[in-house]
């Protein structure tokens, strides 16, 4: 797609940085991008080791108010179609724009989380007409992994304590609250097994499900990758010999594919392949809107060596008794998912099967809750458990001003959003801590699928929320 078939200013901003490499941990590129292009126009920029960044701007019609915070997370997370090559680190995302909705055809995560927060920001930037307080621009690193950019920036540079976080992605709600978390590894030791010269390698393959945000998404029931791979490996007979077992690309997205490798006598394989098919059926009536696929076919992937039927066992029994999707609903927010568990990730490492969850909790003891209820089924199975990225949760303010004036912004243009709280991390959290206030909100435009390759962003959404927002910082 070319730069100028895009009408808005947010839009071809959008369009820049989905050239510039911005996978989670890999943000160096894009904050020193801005750093260059927005220093070069005299703007006071702080950029710190982790290449977290705070652009201030004067205010314009609204000098003598004090500091408005907008915030932004500059990564992505990463996800690639089965069966496309893309490297997210040496080439641009591509963008197609079909029916109303900015896509990359299905190829690859488009990034629009939180792409399109920060292209609102670098606008507002390049506005020179726009009336608003002083502005403390915050550009934040690895939020879609560990929180390191909100737990290391420094809070002495920021003075405003109204915080507008552009992290949202339904257009039609104004969030006031989110869930806190916590990442869990789970350490599985793999004996040794010799590989059987004799016996044919096979790849049981699971594809072709919707997968999403492990939170956002988590109550449209869809399918996890990891609970089909659960049931597909208790339907099989116990002599085989287990190669390997992979599931998932990160913490936070629901998984949608896996693979267990294993080796068998070819007179099994017609069983197991009758098998995985009697199973398919049934997984099929549930999700019948997703693509899900289930087959049994031969490898060239050479392995030394595999591990034991009772190792597997072992797996299986944490696979089967780990939390996996709604741990339970939020009593006061009809609808509101308030803890859940995300197992989004396994992967072979140094002699372990690693099994990465995510946990999120609207409250400490329900994220506290779920991790005990990991560590007694790790206790139990000798398996090793270590937890990281810690983020907390980010309580409602119903007293809020900012909330009122932005409330009175949507309804300038004929909306009444609702007011809601959101079952994933966000920075606001962090921030609320930080920097002593509850004077926080997040908007956004509205993004579909995110974390998946089927991730769009409607675009009358976003010039709706960028009116929106240019009206909040008008009257604030």
């Amino acid at each position: 797609m070319d730069r100028d078939f895009l009408k808005s200013q947010v839009l071809k901003n959008f369009y820049d940085i989905s050239r510039i490499p911005r996978c989670s941990g890999n943000e160096e590129g894009i904050s020193n991008y801005l750093k260059d292009r927005y220093g070069k126009l005299g703007f006071e920029i702080i950029q710190d080791k982790n290449h977290n960044l705070i652009i201030k701007k004067d205010g314009n019609g609204l000098e003598n108010k004090s500091p408005v915070v907008i915030q932004s997370h500059l990564d992505m997370v990463c996800e690639v179609a089965e069966g496309f090559d893309f490297d997210f680190d040496n080439y641009p995302i591509k963008l197609a724009l079909k029916d109303g909705f900015l896509s990359t055809d299905e190829l690859t995560t488009l990034g629009a989380d939180n792409g399109i927060g920060v292209a609102m920001m670098m606008s507002i930037l390049d506005d020179e007409t726009a009336v608003h307080p002083p502005l403390e621009m915050v550009f934040t690193v690895e939020e879609e992994t560990t929180f390191k950019g909100a737990y290391t920036i420094d809070q002495s540079h920021i003075l405003g304590k109204r915080v507008i976080n552009l992290d949202n992605s339904v257009e039609n709600t104004i969030v006031c609250g989110s869930a806190g978390g916590i990442l869990v590894d789970v350490f599985c030791a793999l004996d040794s097994a010799e590989v059987e010269i004799d016996l044919s390698t096979y790849c049981l393959k699971i594809s072709g499900m919707l997968g999403g945000h492990s939170g956002q998404d988590v109550e449209k029931g869809r399918a996890n990758a990891v609970k089909v791979l659960t049931g597909a490996l208790y339907r099989l007979p116990s002599d085989i010999l287990p190669l390997s077992i992979e599931a998932g690309n990160n913490y936070n997205a629901i998984p949608r594919d896996a693979k267990f490798y294993f080796q068998a006598d070819d007179d099994l394989i017609e069983n197991i392949r009758n098998s995985s098919s009697e199973y398919l059926e049934i997984i099929r009536e549930k999700y019948s809107k997703e693509d899900i696929d289930i087959k049994i076919e031969k490898s060239d992937r050479v392995f030394e060596n595999g591990f034991s039927v009772d190792t597997l066992l072992k797996l299986l029994n944490y696979l089967m008794l780990s939390p996996i999707g709604i741990n339970s609903m939020d009593s006061d927010l009809h609808g509101v998912v308030s803890s859940s568990s995300n197992l989004g990730k396994i992967r072979m490492e140094n002699g372990y099967v690693v099994l990465s969850s995510e946990i999120r909790g609207s409250y400490d003891f329900e994220i506290e809750e779920i991790v005990n209820r990991i560590c007694h089924i790790t206790d139990t199975l000798g398996f090793g458990i270590e937890t990281s990225g810690y983020y907390p949760p980010w309580r409602f303010n119903p007293n809020s001003k900012l909330l009122k004036t932005a409330l009175k912004a949507y309804e300038k243009f004929g909306s009444k959003p609702e007011i809601t709280s959101l079952h994933a991390g966000l920075e606001a959290g962090v921030l609320s801590q930080k920097l002593d206030t509850t004077e926080i909100i997040s908007i956004g435009p509205t993004i579909k699928y995110l974390h998946s390759p089927l991730e769009m962003v409607d675009i009358e959404s976003v010039d709706r929320i960028y009116a929106v927002l240019l009206e909040i910082l008008k009257t604030v």
